[in-house]
């Protein structure tokens, strides 16, 4: 076998454990944080926690999709990942708590999809397991979350999609503005969002 392949094999094996290490301990670190977090939207800290460990910008990115995202200004994309990060937090952070914090947590596995790490783990609250996957970027940070078959960036892009195809930008980020003030147990994408239409 050549030099140069063994090397290249020798690098590969060793930063694979490393990558899936990095990728469990997010997922972990999150899980924990949610554990640990009192359910109060003035425990600041534990927002600035979590927010360590998701990609919002990304996200942003994602659920608008890559050719709308490009032809927003600098400003629209700071204010929509501002306000995407908050409904986020109102809706999903006090469900998220709910799963984790009587829960156990089991790692099924982990694979590279398009660049991107799909941690699949099984969640169990008594007697009912539920399967979870996490989708982190290349910095290791989580981009999506799937319950089941609920995956909230897919579910989130078709709703703004919706709600593109019938206003403007700026209407729209005035709808999502709004959107983030209400705390709700419906996902993004579910009819009992605020604005029906």
């Amino acid at each position: 076998m050549k030099p140069l392949l063994v090397l290249f094999l020798f690098i590969s094996l060793a930063l694979s454990p490393v990558y899936a290490d990095e990728s469990k301990a997010t997922v972990q670190a999150l899980v924990d944080i949610f554990v640990h977090w009192s359910g109060s939207a003035n425990d600041k800290a534990s927002y600035a926690k979590a927010a360590q460990y998701i990609d919002y910008r990304l996200m942003s990115e994602r659920v608008l999709g890559q050719k709308r995202w490009d032809s927003l200004s600098g400003q629209d994309k700071n204010d929509f990942t501002s306000a995407f990060r908050a409904v986020i937090e109102k809706r999903y952070y006090p469900r998220w708590r709910r799963i984790f914090r009587n829960a156990s947590i089991t790692y099924l596995n982990e694979q590279s999809v398009n660049g991107d790490t799909l941690v699949k783990t099984r969640v169990k609250t008594g007697d009912s397991p539920e399967d979870i996957t996490w989708t982190l970027g290349g910095a290791s940070k989580v981009v999506s979350l799937q319950v089941g078959e609920r995956d909230l960036i897919k579910r989130a892009s078709l709703r703004f999609e919706k709600k593109l195809a019938k206003s403007n930008f700026k209407d729209f980020l005035a709808w999502l503005k709004k959107e983030s003030q209400h705390a709700s147990s419906s996902d993004i994408g579910d009819a009992q969002d605020t604005d029906k239409s």
